[in-house]
């Protein structure tokens, strides 16, 4: 499991009851000074936006894998 999963894991078995939710979205690997990237940046936090507006969670959180305790 990845990172991803281990946080999910670690923030559903220490705190019971917390609103968790997760927004995942892919983004390719961009350079840190990678100045040509800013607009698509700024398009994936566009994107991560509309996605809290929606409340697009991730829906692999639902898995049985993060339920584990």
């Amino acid at each position: 499991s990845d990172a991803n999963d281990q946080q999910s894991r670690v923030v559903a078995q220490l705190f019971d009851g917390l609103d968790f939710r997760r927004f995942q979205i892919a983004i390719p690997q961009i350079a840190i000074d990678d100045v040509a990237a800013i607009p698509r940046l700024l398009e994936f936090g566009e994107q991560l936006g509309q996605m809290m507006v929606n409340d697009e969670t991730d829906p692999d959180v639902d898995l049985p894998v993060y339920k584990l305790v």
